[in-house]
């Protein structure tokens, strides 16, 4: 069985995160270190998950603040989007590299 925390809603994810704290607590005063491992791994599951949601609210609520404006006199217009960095910037091929007479050290 898989656990898939974004099919769970904010309220079920927060009352999973409760109940796996206190599995942790329990876990780990017993001694049973494996599975306070593993339960943390749920924990943290649920915590990138709550992360997510976080960010997509925050993204669309800045969206929404912010609406594309489409500028329609062409004096303002940009005129070409500059490609990412990694793009611009040629990849080093191992032939171009400068040999040297000089003995290496190994």
């Amino acid at each position: 069985m898989i656990f898939d925390p974004s099919n769970l809603s904010d309220e079920d994810l927060i009352q999973k995160q409760i109940d796996l704290q206190e599995r942790i607590s329990i876990a780990y005063n017993s001694g049973n270190y494996v599975i306070v491992g593993n339960l943390q791994r749920y924990l943290q599951q649920i915590q990138m998950e709550q992360l997510e949601r976080i960010v997509k609210q925050s993204i669309k609520s800045r969206s929404d603040l912010f609406p594309d404006i489409i500028e329609s006199d062409p004096e303002f217009q940009i005129e070409k989007k500059q490609e990412p960095f990694d793009k611009q910037t040629p990849k080093t091929n191992r032939n171009n590299i400068l040999k040297t007479k000089r003995p290496t050290k190994g």
